[in-house]
């Protein structure tokens, strides 16, 4: 009878251990609700190393090893502690995970260079179609920078290259289709993006929503 009871206790213990996880160095049974990477304070340029850190709940029990992965390891690759090396130019999403809990986070990599260009890429279910990189004069006129042409996810825009040294601010227009393929509008839009002298910008547009604009009239799309 004992030995059943034994076991019986046994099974349960690797049963528990397995659902929450366990800590590698003294076998702790460690339970958490929530885990989150913090939030990356600095620009990321190819060679840079940063480290990630996490804020977990409950916040009074000590943080058990994470599993780190990263979604490109030709742009960004990540240690086993959260050590992140910037690796090219490019976007990468690095997750922590324990258990069934995971978090993300978005890194954009950088390159130095000697002049100042752009490129767009987008996170959403709808495409960016006909799309055209534009800024504005001094004396309110709308100028155009280039053509993005159709914006897909994930994938990134043809890059601009900015000859205007004062040059800070890119503006986005675009078409949009309703779901017949048939031209609605043109839109504006109302994220403004604000340039980095001398690297690479890449710039991640999570959504199309904007403000409609006239192609007539130049101050409000690019001639």
């Amino acid at each position: 009878m004992n030995k059943l009871i034994y076991t019986i206790a046994a099974l349960l213990t690797l049963t528990l251990f397995s659902a929450c996880g366990g800590d590698d160095n003294n076998n702790e049974v460690v339970v958490l609700t929530s885990i989150a990477i913090d939030p990356v304070d600095k620009d990321l340029y190819i060679g840079d190393t940063y480290q990630l850190t996490v804020s977990h709940q409950p916040a009074d029990v000590k943080l058990p090893k994470l599993t780190w992965t990263s979604s490109d390891t030709k742009v960004a690759t990540v240690s086993s502690s959260g050590k992140v090396t910037a690796v090219a130019d490019g976007v990468a999403k690095i997750t922590a995970s324990y258990g069934d809990l995971s978090n993300s986070v978005t890194l954009v990599v950088s390159k130095i260079q000697d002049y100042t260009s752009f490129v767009i890429s987008i996170n959403s279910v709808n495409d960016f179609r006909d799309c055209i990189a534009g800024y504005y004069t001094q004396d309110g006129l709308c100028k155009k920078l280039g053509d993005l042409g159709n914006l897909t996810s994930n994938k990134y825009s043809p890059e601009i290259k900015v000859d205007i040294d004062t040059l800070q601010y890119v503006h986005i227009y675009y078409d949009l289709y309703d779901m017949n393929g048939i031209y609605d509008f043109t839109g504006k839009v109302d994220t403004i993006l604000k340039l980095k002298k001398n690297i690479k910008n890449i710039f991640i547009l999570s959504n199309n929503k904007g403000i409609e604009v006239s192609k007539e009239n130049k101050t409000q799309y690019p001639h």
